[in-house]
């Protein structure tokens, strides 16, 4: 799979993911509905961004990565 995220994207990603894991640890819900609503979101939005790789933006056909598929 090739990368389809840009930095920006990844950077929005690593943002939004500090919010959501600090929900999860202490959002006043019980556990289970805690881990998946903020605690899943949480890794999905992690793992897309390390990996600089989206299955939803691959679903979609889009890419904001600037380097051409060729290229790498």
């Amino acid at each position: 799979m090739q990368r389809n995220l840009g930095s920006a994207a990844r950077l929005a990603r690593l943002v939004a993911v500090l919010p959501l894991a600090l929900c999860a640890l202490f959002a006043p819900l019980p556990l289970s509905m805690r881990l998946f609503a903020f605690g899943a979101p949480a890794l999905y939005l992690l793992a897309t961004s390390v990996l600089a790789r989206c299955i939803g933006y691959t679903l979609m056909g889009r890419n904001t990565c600037p380097i051409r598929a060729g290229a790498r």
